[in-house]
């Protein structure tokens, strides 16, 4: 069993058993999370949570999330991503420990840089765009696909659901999970198209190439976008980078994420263990 351990859980973990926190492992985006919200009331709980990820005997996965999304397709097997933001992150993490105040840390070179801390204060943004660029296509490819409508009839394998009602449409997106997969697999492949500049292809040149590597990001997805439109809900501030972090699951049901956010036992309830649960865990 491997956990992967999301940004709460650092902050709320202090005594663990080395050899449990030997099957552990964080993210490059656990530690993008507490650099790019670092205020001055926040400076010494984020250093702290910082050097705990390099204190203690615990793996970093340092590729960005696009970068996970993009080796899901096997149409870009023959290229790198060509990713430089992780060096730059580390120099930023370089400067960070080494600081002894808020101040000296903020006047450093790595911080005021090109690539120093509004860099990443932008990819945050950035991400959020993203993911709102995903959850929009997705959302038109449901609409145009789907009309809420008293005689609305939709056949999927012999079998029909009248979709004359939200709660109708999210039953039958719940039974068909193969719908809204195709349609996320889709959104992601054009998510690509559009964060890669990639004009001269369509989605259908690189969607069939998808080979299942971010299954359980998907599923989480579909979960999450399926409750949002049938429910008429908002996303909420930090929805993106929850569901970021089930990227690192990678394809792997075996792999547990370690966290104190409710919002995993809603949209992933059989991976999640909370922060109490994992430290009962025997070594």
């Amino acid at each position: 069993m491997k956990y992967y351990l999301e940004t709460n859980a650092i902050y709320g973990l202090a005594k663990v058993p080395e050899s449990l926190l030997k099957s552990s492992y964080t993210s490059v985006l656990t530690l993008l999370e507490l650099l790019s919200g670092m205020e001055a009331e926040s400076y010494a709980t984020r250093k702290a949570a910082v050097k705990k990820i390099f204190d203690w005997p615990i793996l970093v996965d340092w590729a960005m999330p696009e970068e996970i999304i993009f080796e899901a397709f096997d149409f870009f097997d023959d290229d790198g991503f060509g990713d430089r933001r992780t060096g730059y992150l580390v120099e930023l993490i370089q400067e960070l420990r080494s600081s002894s105040t808020y101040q000296e840390y903020i006047a450093s070179y790595a911080y005021n840089s090109e690539y120093g801390h509004l860099f990443f204060k932008g990819i945050d943004n950035g991400s959020n765009i993203a993911f709102s660029i995903q959850m929009e296509l997705y959302m038109l490819a449901v609409h145009a696909s789907f009309k809420i409508d008293e005689h609305e009839i939709f056949t999927v394998d012999n079998k029909t659901y009248l979709i004359n009602s939200p709660k109708a449409l999210k039953d039958c997106l719940k039974s068909e999970p193969q719908l809204s997969h195709g349609m996320l697999i889709n959104a992601n492949a054009n998510m690509l198209i559009e964060l890669l500049k990639l004009n001269e292809y369509k989605t259908d040149d690189i969607s069939p190439s998808y080979n299942g590597h971010i299954d359980i990001y998907i599923m989480a997805v579909s979960r999450y976008t399926i409750k949002k439109i049938c429910e008429s809900q908002t996303a909420n501030k930090n929805d993106i980078f929850d569901l970021l972090h089930i990227l690192y699951l990678r394809d792997q049901p075996h792999r547990k994420i370690i966290s104190a956010d409710k919002f995993y036992k809603t949209y992933l309830s059989d991976q999640v263990l909370s922060i109490e649960d994992f430290k009962r865990i025997e070594p």
